[in-house]
């Protein structure tokens, strides 16, 4: 059953996106039901009580801090499949991001809570699959939006910074893919 084996695949992706570099995930468990007659899948998570990036009204220093980390974590996340290879998340928007908690946590995080088995595999010895940079380049355009729609206008310099310097590094190996370029104009 190919949907079982991918969201094996995405749980572990998530599991990582999570245990390695600290992103929020709500828990998620699957559940094979019936829909109109057909056999299906369905993922149930936690709820998260909060409010999509799309929506915040207003961002604190405190959660500026917040967002720069997850943005910066989520960052780590693709350079490191782009060096390394491996899975990596594919579904990045801003309606995908909540900040916000669970019923039992009293601090708000910032939450990725869409969780379908969307990734891609990237190896790193032939370059085959999408590049994980394509990600990043969203990314980037979501930080971008953050930055420029939030009220006041904030900036996330800490997943700037970090990007500036891993495209850097890449740029200086000579292993430069076209999207290198297009993220640093």
């Amino acid at each position: 059953m190919a949907s079982l084996q991918s969201f094996k695949r995405g749980t572990r992706v998530f599991r990582q996106l999570e245990e390695k570099y600290g992103i929020a995930i709500p828990k998620m468990d699957m559940v094979v039901g019936e829909e109109e007659g057909v056999v299906k899948m369905f993922t149930v998570v936690d709820k998260i009580y909060g409010t999509d990036l799309y929506d915040l009204d207003s961002i604190d220093k405190e959660t500026v801090k917040k967002f720069d980390e997850f943005f910066t974590a989520l960052a780590r996340h693709y350079f490191e499949v782009f060096e390394k290879g491996g899975d990596y998340w594919t579904d990045l928007n801003s309606g995908q991001i909540i900040y916000g908690h669970k019923a039992e946590e009293k601090q708000d995080r910032v939450y990725i809570v869409d969780v379908d088995p969307r990734f891609d595999h990237y190896n790193n010895q032939n370059q085959s699959g999408l590049i994980p940079l394509d990600e990043l380049f969203i990314l980037l355009r979501v930080v971008r939006d953050t930055e420029v729609y939030s009220r006041p206008p904030v900036k996330f310099s800490l997943v700037r910074r970090i990007v500036d310097e891993s495209l850097g590094q890449i740029l200086r190996s000579k292993q430069s893919p076209y999207i290198v370029n297009m993220i640093r104009e």
